[in-house]
């Protein structure tokens, strides 16, 4: 199991287009660790163990090619603003199988790409009007 993916660790993969780091539970993620991918379409992080509020803010901004990502089946209670800011190409966002609370009025800011979003099996009980404002 992967625990740590260290700043810089993969900075030399800029061709990669696929991560998948699915069922590595308690992998912590440094804010800068996928800053060089910037090629990378498809990123799989379901079961990792993320938890509380997910507020790994700017982990994505420089993913301007991704397209994909699955948190699903983690322990995300809320969805902070801007946590997904710089993601303008992206069209699939999975967050099923979480405890989502709570969704800030600007999580979903930046996704003029998003065509699916997947709030499935989640703990949501009210959602404010604007959340999807900025979905169109």
């Amino acid at each position: 199991l992967i625990e740590y993916i260290e700043n810089g660790s993969l900075n030399n993969m800029v061709n990669l287009n696929i991560i998948r780091l699915t069922n590595n539970m308690n992998l912590n993620l440094d804010k800068h660790s996928f800053d060089y991918l910037r090629k990378l379409e498809y990123l799989f992080l379901d079961e990792i163990g993320l938890s509380i509020s997910f507020e790994k803010n700017l982990l994505f901004e420089h993913l301007e090619s991704l397209t994909f990502i699955r948190l699903s089946l983690n322990s995300i209670t809320r969805i902070k603003n801007f946590t997904f800011k710089g993601l303008l190409n992206l069209n699939i966002l999975n967050l099923e199988f979480n405890k989502i609370e709570n969704l800030e009025i600007e999580a979903f800011k930046d996704l003029k790409s998003l065509e699916i979003l997947n709030l499935g099996n989640n703990r949501l009980k009210f959602i404010e009007k604007d959340v999807f404002i900025y979905l169109k």
